[in-house]
């Protein structure tokens, strides 16, 4: 509560800085006033190095708050302003994710790698996708192009071995990679 007084006050003082904003809207997400958090790091501008994370922490209270329209809307715009950023499309993925639209996931991750082809958090999370469509050829191709780019990326070798041992395929292969 002492914190949140004094964040208020400096609020009240410096109502431009990103910084207290910022800190301030984790103060209220601890309080459990997540209007007064959201309202904060809304106005967190793009020119501000917190401006990344205070998207997705924007979003992930949205998410929280079961407002998954009002989540997507801030990243279809925050993408309409940024879309050379790779880091809001497995953001905008993973909403689709939580609301189980995997197609609509898969679809914002290929779309990415169009733009960004080794970026091997993508790559990680379609072939992860692919696993809960139960496309495991898909799932499978996309995590061998992730080993492609890193040989030893450990979670996609992990994946790999896994589910070739679950479908007892290339056994010797599956027990080298995990």
């Amino acid at each position: 509560q002492k914190a949140r007084m004094e964040f208020d006050r400096l609020l009240k003082e410096f109502p431009e800085s990103d910084q207290l904003h910022f800190y301030a809207a984790a103060v209220y997400e601890k309080l459990k006033e997540m209007d007064k958090a959201l309202v904060s790091l809304e106005k967190i501008t793009s020119r501000s190095r917190f401006y990344s994370e205070a998207i997705r922490h924007r979003v992930r209270l949205l998410m929280e708050l079961k407002r998954h329209k009002e989540a997507l809307g801030v990243i279809e715009q925050t993408l309409k302003k940024h879309p050379d950023r790779d880091e809001y499309y497995d953001v905008m993925a993973s909403i689709y994710e939580e609301d189980q639209n995997y197609s609509m996931a898969a679809q914002v991750l290929e779309g990415a790698l169009e733009k960004f082809p080794k970026e091997e958090r993508l790559l990680y999370y379609l072939g992860m996708v692919y696993d809960k469509m139960g496309e495991t050829e898909r799932s499978i191709e996309r995590m061998q192009r992730l080993i492609q780019l890193n040989p030893n990326h450990a979670d996609a070798l992990n994946f790999m071995g896994y589910t070739y041992a679950v479908h007892g395929k290339n056994m010797r292969e599956a027990e080298r990679m995990v």
